[in-house]
């Protein structure tokens, strides 16, 4: 009696087992790619114009600062900050009609406009007492008074604000906005001597510094021409990642609301 015939191994993969290994594959492709991606950064900065900016976390939260009303845009040629701004908390560092706007903000979020600190999460925000400046003065108040420096922070990145402030002496806010990634400073020269601005910046040991609340595009440039301190000028769009470690640079940002 002759003994039966084996049959071959099949070499035939059911439909099933290849869409199992497809899936796996994608899922282990996906894996690989969410570990490359980049982490979000500590915050966004987004200028809206004049001295006005967003700041949102990798968290989603939003804090925006010294909004202009609609009246006090046309003298600087900007358009009014479009309704529905969406924040969490909005910063005012001083009574002035540039920069005390809430009327465009959805919904009622915390204003923040006294000195001390507040948290929202992992973020750190320091408002500290200081003075509206005028050229050459120091803490004379001749203008309008108090002004509130800001300071934001997250995930180790540090950024200041410094609204209308004039020259700074007192050694706490000195320390308090010290050795930030990024500074946000008028160069207008209604409150601080511009060809002071970038000294002040290196001797607090500022890295990116972004310009604002200057008085039409001829005032920005000659800014950026005579008294950049040999500084590196970048001009970026109206958006800039800031992250711990920043470059020691003028960073140029266009207004968003000139885009909209």
């Amino acid at each position: 009696m002759k003994p039966a015939k084996q049959r071959p191994l099949s070499r035939t993969v059911s439909a099933s087992s290849l869409a199992v290994a497809a899936l796996a594959a994608v899922a282990a492709l996906a894996a690989i790619l969410s570990c490359a991606r980049e982490p979000e950064p500590p915050f966004v900065l987004r200028y809206i114009g004049h001295d006005a900016f967003t700041l949102t976390t990798g968290k989603g939260r939003v804090v925006a600062i010294d909004l202009y009303r609609p009246e006090t845009g046309q003298q600087f040629g900007l358009p009014a900050i479009p309704a529905g701004l969406k924040a969490d908390a909005l910063v005012i560092s001083h009574n002035h009609a540039d920069h005390n706007y809430v009327g465009c903000v959805a919904g009622k979020p915390e204003v923040i406009r006294a000195a001390g600190t507040y948290a929202f999460d992992d973020l750190r925000v320091t408002l500290y007492a200081g003075r509206h400046g005028v050229p050459g003065k120091v803490d004379t108040g001749l203008k309008s008074g108090p002004n509130m420096i800001s300071v934001f922070e997250r995930d180790g990145c540090k950024v200041v604000h410094l609204g209308d402030s004039g020259v700074i002496a007192d050694p706490d806010i000195i320390a308090g906005i010290s050795d930030a990634d990024a500074v946000i400073a008028n160069v207008g020269n209604s409150v601080y001597p511009q060809e002071d601005i970038m000294a002040f910046m290196a001797s607090i040991g500022a890295r990116t510094v972004v310009p604002a609340h200057w008085d039409g595009l001829d005032q920005l440039e000659r800014f950026l021409k005579n008294d950049s301190g040999g500084a590196a000028v970048v001009r970026g769009g109206t958006e800039l990642a800031l992250v711990q470690g920043m470059p020691r640079r003028l960073f140029v940002m266009r207004p968003s609301v000139l885009e909209e």
